[in-house]
């Protein structure tokens, strides 16, 4: 799932076991489906974070990115500022395109 990064499903398929797993990720048969069930789901959240701080990205999997690392308890304030701190990148950017576009006009007339 996560190689398809069909991440909706992967983080529904980990809420599911996840008390299972900590209930008894320290029985040794468990131990290593836990730790690696971690290290998945770490790489899950990175990913879903370069979603939300992604430059060009549509609505619908911002959404969804926002939605997973909540439900996975990423604190919301850190969500929240991310996803800020991309829409401001962006939208200086748009204006930087934007007043370059306009010195060219102008030296151009």
């Amino acid at each position: 799932l996560v190689n398809q990064k069909n991440y909706e499903e992967a983080v529904k398929i980990f809420l599911k076991t996840r008390p299972t797993l900590l209930r008894y990720k320290d029985v040794a048969s468990i131990s290593n489906i836990y730790d690696e069930t971690v290290i998945i789901m770490n790489f899950v959240e990175q990913e879903l974070k370069k979603i939300v701080c992604g430059c060009i990205i549509s609505s619908d999997k911002l959404s969804e990115a926002i939605t997973l690392l909540l439900k996975l308890g990423v604190q919301s304030s850190a969500v929240y500022s991310d996803f800020l701190a991309s829409c401001r990148r962006n939208l200086n950017d748009q204006l930087s395109t934007i007043q370059s576009q306009k010195q060219v006009s102008f030296l151009g007339a």
